[in-house]
Parts: structure tokens; sequence; C-alpha cells
């Protein structure tokens, strides 16, 4: 992620565009007022008038209303152009969706306010990785799995994922909508602990390899060899054991282990 994912200039050029427009959205609002006010006094004893705008199959009748709506889609191209899903845990971007689909706390959209995002975001992915990391090993050891393959302690050579894929219309397959964030969080920390930052492209390899996959649903990455089948779930097996080794130790799989092995006096 490069602090330039939105050049000043082309920032500059977004931040115009939306004060121009909500100051036109503004005065359309104001003109349909007076218009509104106008047909109302003339023609009270037969009818009364009500001028809306519809987006997004709703109606609305103040400025405020259309551009509370409008402020959260242009925050949402804001967050794709900036690709923070790339590098967030699961649990940030569904905090982050939540904010998007509120409003709420939404900051103004002006130049200082998305640089300072950017430059927050930069600051803390570190600490995004070390969440990350931490929520891809519950996710890759779940309690109680009926597959033998899966490990409650620690996270072995291979893993099942169930869910995780579906077929496409290509006759191939596809990530589940609902697993992205999840496939694309395993890949990222593999590349963070293999000290190559998160992944290089929107979705990461893994999650690309999936979806350009044939009928046999099978392939590989760098850090995985992968088949997907029919009741949709999703082999996954770990080419780098030393990487494995590595999240075991660091998001504290071997302790569990040795704790719950061993009594406490």
């Amino acid at each position: 992620m490069q602090q330039d994912i939105i050049p000043r200039t082309t920032l500059t050029q977004l931040v115009a565009a939306w004060r121009q427009s909500e100051q036109e959205i503004r005065q359309g609002f104001a003109l349909l007022d007076t218009a509104q006010a106008r047909l109302n006094e003339q023609f009270r004893d037969t009818y009364r008038f009500t001028l809306k705008i519809e987006h997004c199959s709703r109606r609305y009748t103040q400025a405020d209303e259309v551009l509370k709506e409008l402020k959260k889609e242009v925050w949402s191209v804001f967050i794709e152009r900036m690709e923070l899903r790339r590098i967030l845990s699961v649990e940030r971007a569904k905090e982050l969706d939540r904010q998007l689909q509120s409003g709420e706390g939404l900051p103004d959209i002006d130049e200082a306010q998305i640089l300072a995002m950017m430059e927050g975001t930069l600051a803390q992915v570190h600490t995004f990785i070390e969440e990350a990391v931490k929520e891809v090993f519950e996710f890759l050891r779940p309690p109680g799995s009926r597959y033998r393959t899966n490990s409650e302690f620690e996270i072995g050579k291979r893993v099942i994922i169930s869910y995780a894929c579906e077929t496409n219309y290509q006759g191939g397959f596809r990530v589940d909508f609902y697993r992205e964030q999840n496939i694309r969080g395993i890949d990222n920390v593999f590349h963070a602990l293999d000290g190559n930052g998160t992944v290089h492209t929107h979705r990461g390899p893994l999650v690309d390899a999936i979806n350009q996959c044939s009928r046999d649903g099978q392939g590989e990455t760098q850090y995985f060899k992968f088949k997907c089948f029919l009741n949709r779930n999703l082999h996954l097996e770990f080419k780098r054991l030393d990487l494995v080794a590595k999240l075991n130790q660091v998001a504290g799989g071997m302790r569990l282990k040795e704790g719950i092995a061993t009594p406490h006096p």
C-alpha cells in the first residue's frame, strides 16, 4: 500500500467536484422549495404539492438527507481506492462496512481528512497485521471441527475450510463472497510472515487463483496448494511449513497446546 494510491492532484480534483456538487444540490433543493411553496400558495384550495428527489429508490425532500447518502457513497469510493480492506482484519473490515452503511462518524470530505486517514492507516499497518495473524490462527483451527485435518490446538500442513467456495458460470470455482476477507487474510498473513508485506493485488494471489481455476478446482500460488469441491469445501495445503510454524508460535498455538497437555500443579 502506497501513500500515493490517490495522487494528490486527483484527490484535489475529487474533493473539488464534491464541494461543487454539494453546493449545486443545495441550490437545487432551494429552488424546489421555492417552486413547491409557490404552487401550494396558488393551488391551496385544490391540491397539495410535494416535490421530492429520488436517489437509490428512495425519495428525499431535504438536501441534507440526500447529501448524507451521497457522502457514504463517496467515502466508499475513497476506501476502495485506498484499498483498506486489503490490509484490514475481518473484524476491522466489518466495522468499516458498518460505518459506511450508517454514515455515523464519517469525516468531512476534504483533503486534510482523507490524507489524515491515509497516514493513520499507514502508521497502523503493523497493528493490523498482528490482529490478522491472531484472527487467521483462530479461523484455521476451529474448535469442534468434524474434519480430522483440522487441529484445534495448532495449524498443520492442511486445513479444510467450509463454505469457502462456490461454482461460477464458466464451470470453475470462485471464493464465496462472505469468505473473501478470510481467504485474503490468510494470504496476507503468509506474505507478512515471509517478510513480503501484504498481498500486492486487491484480492490477493490466493483469491485470484481460486477465482480463475478450472473445473477440476485445483491450483496453487507461492504459499498454497488448493482444491475446491462441489460441497463448497476448500482444501488448503501450506507449501511453507516454516511459515506455518511461525504462525503457530506467533499466535500462541504451541503455547496453547502445551498448556492443555501439561496439567497445572
